[in-house]
């Protein structure tokens, strides 16, 4: 069995540490849908290591499968009033697990193991709700039973009533047919598009954008290097802020602009540089050095919060402010804006309707707002069921598969467009009338549209869309020819769109796609070398959104801005630094006996998190 430690310590994938908010006062019904929605995200955890469990059988593979676990993973309870769901990453990274996070972990081993099963939730009450959760396996007319919570394979305790879910219909049940993480290539988080506020898009679009350009630079100069450690500081930062965002939502917080302040002046202030540090120590310990990190910094600015007076609080971003570095402040004091007026619009009609019933002002502000907080202005505006269930898939998807074809909206300067050969001006009209289209199909905004396709464009040609649109401008050969797949991924937005609202779509081919051809009417090489650089340095695609020019630019730390010569590798991007957080990983509980069905989740008014 030590043999499959070291290959699962060596091939498991790294966790984020991260830990979402999803109910603050969750049921049965929403625990079991969180595990579910974990299970269609955990497959790629464990996919490079499942392999070394296969036995000579199937009856051998399961027990090897349920040994590891038994082996590998302590059983523990979660902390009382709070019910984490964990990735696989997460659970071999924590080596402790309750049932839930048991069942998923050893789902996705056997998924990758090609093994069908069911989740078996269970009830030990007649009547009652169900508190247990494990795997079965069909096998020979019968079936094999895998839950580490009992002291034996292939062991079960007698149960009142069950209720058992293929993983055929997990994708159906969950609600998470907006997203499949197969295909997924930007992650906008575990939440519905229906729940995700504006100012959450904002981070959450410039934590993805700061992910594809540390892969860049891992790319060129291998993992591990200086300038990569250094993006990892600042999604580090986006990840704290992230998390803020939700404690304030949920009603955890009720100052989110004395939570972001303070993240912004730790960022700026570089107290949270870690790069140097942990360079080179290794996937295991950099991740635990990181998550120790950004709980000791939660917990220093939960202390320095609790210490301010209400009159610093009150001009908490002009003290933020004059650390210096107003990329990283003025980014997340927008943010906060965005947040707080997403919740208070809700706020505002809930306290009418509390009036409205002859409930006393006072019970009103403190019970409804608090409820109101539940309940944010979504950034994705969509208006009916039906799309509400593509949007997510298209924002995480295929918009992100389509980027390529929008390259030319990156001109953004109308002289500048006015020297660019017919062709391009008429690919870029056209690119034009489609993203309307579906911008205004979904109900986002501008600048999260063009965040998720220059994130997009990135992942694709591993440069920003400048430098693409640069190198097309002289000739530089190596950009090819837009895949078929691109065109094949925005015809699937168009149409889901158009079905979904009832009315025609536009058209697209591949014959409107960037292409390096498209410049052959510029020959002088000095005119394209010109365009190629006044492309780059156009002001507003260096936003952090690219097209608003409210938004700052990417946050920008000075104790970690790289030189020219260790940020090789990812051109035109702004290195930062920054962190913090809260892993949500210190459970605090006592461990029973492991054929104990109190291991479970409640019947309602828990916390429950999405730990990944």
């Amino acid at each position: 069995m030590q043999k499959f430690t070291d290959i699962a310590n060596r091939t498991i994938l790294p966790p984020s540490h991260i830990s979402t908010l999803v109910k603050k006062d969750g049921n049965t019904f929403d625990i079991i849908r969180e595990i579910l929605a974990t299970d269609t995200i955990s497959r790629n955890d464990t996919a490079a290591f499942a392999p070394a469990l296969k036995g000579k059988d199937l009856l051998e593979t399961l027990s090897n499968v349920w040994h590891f676990v038994k082996r590998n993973i302590r059983y523990k309870l979660d902390p009382i009033g709070q019910q984490f769901v964990k990735t696989p990453s997460r659970t071999w990274s924590d080596k402790y697990a309750d049932c839930k996070s048991y069942s998923i972990f050893i789902a996705s081993l056997l998924k990758n193991l090609g093994v069908p099963f069911s989740y078996r939730f269970t009830s030990y009450i007649q009547g009652g709700d169900f508190t247990h959760v494990y795997i079965v396996v069909p096998y020979q007319g019968s079936e094999i039973i895998i839950d580490d919570v009992m002291p034996a394979f292939n062991r079960q305790k007698p149960f009142a009533r069950k209720k058992d879910i293929p993983m055929t219909q997990i994708s159906r049940l969950s609600g998470i047919g907006e997203s499949s993480y197969a295909t997924k290539i930007i992650d906008l988080g575990p939440k519905s598009i229906g729940e995700i506020s504006e100012g959450e898009m904002d981070l959450l679009i410039a934590r993805d954008r700061l992910v594809t350009e540390r892969d860049i630079v891992d790319r060129n100069k291998g993992i591990g290097s200086l300038t990569s450690e250094k993006y990892g500081d600042s999604i580090d930062m986006i990840d704290s802020a992230i998390h803020a965002v939700n404690e304030y939502i949920s009603g955890v917080s009720d100052d989110i602009d004395t939570d972001l302040a303070l993240i912004a002046r730790q960022a700026v202030s570089g107290e949270f540089t870690t790069a140097h540090e942990i360079m080179g120590i290794g996937a295991t310990n950099r991740n635990a050095f990181r998550a120790q990190k950004k709980q000791r910094l939660y917990n220093k600015r939960a202390a320095i919060k609790r210490s301010l007076p209400q009159s610093t609080k009150d001009n908490i971003w002009g003290i933020a402010e004059l650390s210096g570095n107003n990329n990283t402040v003025g980014f997340l004091k927008k943010v906060a804006k965005k947040v707080k007026a997403a919740v208070k619009t809700v706020a505002k009609t809930a306290g009418k309707a509390a009036k409205a019933t002859g409930k006393v002002a006072a019970k009103a502000g403190k019970t409804y707002v608090k409820v109101a907080k539940k309940v944010v202005k979504a950034a994705v505006k969509v208006a009916t069921a039906p799309l509400r269930l593509i949007a997510k898939g298209i924002l995480e998807v295929a918009l992100p598969k389509a980027a390529p074809f929008f390259l030319y909206l990156f001109i953004t300067d109308p002289k500048l467009l006015a020297k660019m050969p017919a062709k391009v001006q008429a690919k870029r009209k056209k690119s034009e009338k489609i993203a309307n289209f579906i911008v205004n199909g979904i109900g986002m905004k501008r600048d999260h549209f063009m965040g998720i396709v220059r994130n997009g464009i990135m992942k694709h040609y591993g440069k920003s869309p400048e430098n693409v649109i640069a190198a097309m401008t002289k000739g530089v050969s190596g950009i090819g020819v837009i895949p078929v797949a691109v065109i094949t991924a925005l015809i699937s937005i168009i149409q889901k769109i158009a079905k979904a609202k009832g009315q025609k779509g536009e058209s697209a081919s591949a014959a409107d796609a960037p292409d390096a051809s498209d410049f052959g009417s510029i020959v002088n090489t000095v005119v394209a070398n010109k365009v190629a650089q006044e492309v780059k340095q156009q002001p507003e695609n260096r936003s952090a959104l690219n097209t608003d020019s409210e938004n700052p630019d990417m946050p920008l730390s000075a104790s970690s801005q790289s030189s020219s010569s260790d940020s090789a590798g990812a051109q035109n991007i702004q290195d930062s630094t920054t962190s913090s957080g809260t892993s949500g990983s210190g459970n605090q509980a006592n461990q029973v006996q492991p054929d104990s069905e109190k291991d479970d989740f409640p019947a309602g008014g828990k916390r429950t998190w999405s730990s990944l």
